[in-house]
């Protein structure tokens, strides 16, 4: 059996763990942290755009993906945002290494969670 590794994280869970690598007692250094992240076979990085947009969290997150890209390891990204916003975000290159060889998928019907409540029981 083949096994294959995938991690699946928000951009706010991705951030405190890096801060929490700053700690003085933490038993994970952020250069191990991005090594994880850059090894696992399929990483996903969910509600990217919610975040800050500091420079430190873009920073972190375009080291990922750029470490990702080199390694040749898929990297997906589920967002709200528009594809000219992800650039803006994150920037030409890291969307460019996001994108080579895959396809952007709209799901453009409505909210779920807002006609949940609407809904019959």
């Amino acid at each position: 059996m083949d096994h294959r590794s995938a991690v699946v994280i928000t951009v706010a869970e991705l951030m405190l763990k890096f801060r929490d690598t700053y700690r003085q007692d933490s038993a994970t250094s952020e250069t191990a942290l991005i090594r994880f992240l850059s090894n696992v076979d399929l990483l996903v990085i969910d509600e990217l755009g919610v975040q800050h947009n500091s420079n430190n969290e873009r920073v972190m997150i375009n080291r990922i993906i750029d470490e990702r890209y080199t390694l040749e390891k898929p990297t997906g990204v589920i967002t709200n945002l528009q594809s000219d916003e992800l650039i803006t975000t994150l920037g030409r290159a890291a969307v460019d290494r996001i994108m080579e060889d895959v396809k952007w998928v709209t799901f453009n019907w409505s909210s779920f969670r807002i006609n949940k409540g609407t809904q019959p029981a």
